[in-house]
């Protein structure tokens, strides 16, 4: 799901990431900048600490040489795709935020809807949530549980829900391709890129320190579907379903007529996100295919204890920890305990290959991305999941656990 950087954040392994290039964006890389699969830029301290010098100094001599001949650099795509999000006249998204501490985790959503020189608006889907309208000249924001608004004179360049993207070139103090993913868009899979990158100043609504962040990219039309920012203490993953891209808006969306109980006033408390403890919630319901095709369903499991694993064959911490897994599966499935292993974003051929290599007998299963991984509040790989026998989450880690500890998460739910 994330960057091999990402995880090493939680495990303390680090790998370099993988870069898988399809025919569609192949214009954007060139063999020489595949080499060892470095992506072409200068990585932190942390990241090359991991790899030798000697490929370093290949990979870095490869970036100059393709630079210099014209070959696309995550910077020039991140332009792009500014570009693109500049020239849009008028849109609708539907948008998934999620805020991750650990084990606590909130989440809300909200339809953004826009066109350019006339307004915006900002709908929080709960009834207790924000409302935000905006016209050519004014903004209102509505808060629902308190009913109160305020009204402000919109200044020129004033923030909209696009500004983000339409800047998203701007800042930058490192830029790479980490790979290709397959990711789920109206029940289909497509092909995003994932861009990494670190920033000298980040947008207003990033968590607090945040220290980097993760874009995938739709390789169609260069749209973002997906934008994860890393603090130390705090994940934040926004998800972005497109509904619609230049097409038409209604002028009422950008008229805010207050409600009669509704009273004006100078200034709003800012929201917070309502944490909740993941562990200890019932876990949501699946129904993924293995690699064969064969449908899997979690709740057809209830009275046995599951083991779930988010995980990709590119991730160094997820071949790590895996090995553990199977050894529980070997001794403990005549007990009633399931490993089941989440693939995030490959295909079918790589996870057999993966299958093929290791000779992991557990089911892996495919199209975790990005609707299974939101419902578990996947944040990085691997993260595993013991599920008891009633069907509720007992134990949450992401990152390579302890020897030992996840066997005895499953050890304790079965003595229940």
């Amino acid at each position: 799901m994330l960057l091999e950087e990402d995880a090493h954040r939680f495990s303390g392994a680090a790998t370099p990431a993988r870069i898988i290039v399809s025919r569609h964006f192949a214009k954007w890389y060139s063999p020489a900048m595949r080499i060892n699969s470095i992506p072409c830029v200068a990585r932190t301290a942390r990241a090359a600490a991991a790899v030798c010098a000697v490929v370093l100094l290949a990979a870095t001599a490869a970036c100059a040489q393709n630079q210099a001949a014209g070959e696309m650099t995550p910077q020039k795509a991140l332009q792009m795709v500014a570009a693109t999000y500049k020239h849009c006249a008028s849109y609708e998204f539907q948008v998934t935020v999620q805020n991750i501490r650990g084990s606590q985790v909130s989440e809300h959503t909200r339809t953004e809807s826009g066109q350019r020189g006339e307004g915006f608006r900002i709908d929080d889907a709960s009834p207790t949530g924000e409302l935000r309208v905006a016209n050519k000249t004014d903004e209102w924001v509505l808060d629902r549980a308190t009913n109160e608004y305020t009204k402000t004179p919109l200044a020129a360049g004033s923030p909209t829900p696009l500004t983000n993207f339409e800047n998203i070139d701007q800042n930058l103090t490192a830029a790479s391709f980490s790979r290709e993913d397959m990711y789920g868009v109206n029940g289909a899979l497509i092909k995003v890129v994932v861009v990494h990158v670190e920033r000298s100043q980040w947008p207003k609504d990033a968590p607090d320190g945040v220290t980097e962040a993760t874009y995938r990219v739709d390789e169609r039309n260069l749209h973002i579907l997906q934008a994860n920012y890393y603090a130390p203490a705090e994940t934040k993953v926004v998800r972005y379903a497109i509904k619609s891209w230049d097409g038409a808006v209604a002028p009422s969306l950008f008229t805010f007529t207050p409600p009669a109980s509704s009273r004006e006033v100078a200034s709003l408390t800012q929201p917070q996100a309502a944490f909740k403890p993941i562990v200890g919630s019932p876990a949501p319901d699946f129904t993924l295919n293995d690699a064969s095709g064969k449908p899997v369903n979690l709740h057809s499991l209830l009275g046995k204890v599951v083991v779930i694993d988010f995980w990709a064959s590119w991730c160094g911490p997820c071949r790590v920890s895996m090995p553990e897994l199977q050894q529980i599966d070997q001794d403990m499935a005549k007990d009633g305990v399931v490993i089941l292993g989440l693939n995030g974003g490959e295909t079918v051929d790589a996870v057999n290959a993966f299958a093929k290599e290791t000779g992991y007998t557990f089911p892996l299963l495919l199209g975790t991305e990005p609707e299974i991984a939101s419902r578990y509040f996947v944040q990085a790989y691997p993260t595993t999941f013991v599920i008891g026998r009633d069907g509720n989450i007992v134990y949450q880690h992401t990152g390579v656990a302890r020897k030992g500890e996840v066997r005895a998460a499953v050890t304790l739910a079965l003595n229940k």
